[in-house]
């Protein structure tokens, strides 16, 4: 079986490096592996962690089945393609961003749609604030805002329930609401404001999509759709 590949390789880091409003981190080898191996047990990111791995071949689909064996002969049929005068086409790389962005976040665009209804927000709007935003892990019992926290960013609950109170200062809790897929906590951060109450994960993990104030209200000032659907949520 020959196995053919475009002689026009890129990296990808230098690529998405093009991009600053992509929220991507650059790791080391080390670093990368680390983070993985921490995150993987974790059900947010359990899925797409053992899909790459799998992709990388280090992790098997299954053992029970015959695996397809690749025999590469990448200069055999390079020879053959330019005889019959093929050629493969040169990257574009803004192009290439484009696509493989957007195709790994369809579903977070698809969620952020559920989300941000009305006020004709189109999927070019939904698409910038899927690449400014970044998935966030909770356990339970663990404080997704702080009551008096300055937290600067928006979290959107994309699974789980969050316990919604305030605390007084003798101790008495008072119980607001129990949040859950859709809602948005803390939402005093578009107007730097610390939060007025405490948001806690509860029941099991919970998977949040979190934004930037200073990310939000840029994309807000461009799309005054957005803003005026921020406004909604912040009333309700």
């Amino acid at each position: 079986m020959y196995h053919v590949y475009s002689p026009y390789l890129v990296d990808l880091s230098i690529i998405f490096a093009q991009d600053p409003s992509l929220m991507i981190t650059k790791l080391s080898i080390n670093e990368f592996i680390d983070n993985l191996l921490n995150k993987l047990n974790l059900s947010t990111y359990q899925e797409q962690i053992e899909m790459f791995m799998l992709h990388q071949g280090w992790l098997e689909e299954s053992r029970d089945h015959q695996q397809t064996r690749v025999q590469l002969a990448h200069d055999s049929t390079t020879i053959i393609l330019t005889k019959l005068g093929i050629n493969w086409p040169q990257i574009n790389s803004l192009q290439l961003i484009n696509d493989i962005i957007y195709k790994a976040y369809q579903a977070r665009i698809k969620f952020l749609a559920e989300t941000f209804t009305g006020n004709d927000i189109g999927e070019d709007v939904l698409f910038e604030l899927a690449k400014v935003a970044q998935l966030a892990h909770y356990n339970p019992g663990d404080i997704i805002v702080g009551q008096e926290e300055n937290d600067i960013k928006i979290k959107i609950i994309m699974n789980g329930l969050v316990y919604n109170y305030i605390k007084s200062s003798s101790g008495w809790i008072s119980a607001l609401q129990l949040n859950s897929t859709g809602n948005i906590a803390n939402l005093e951060a578009l107007f730097n404001r610390k939060s007025s109450s405490t948001y806690e994960a509860i029941f099991g993990s919970v998977t949040t999509l979190e934004i930037t104030s200073d990310n939000l209200n840029q994309l807000a000032t461009r799309y005054p759709q957005l803003n005026c659907n921020l406004l909604n949520h912040f009333k309700r």
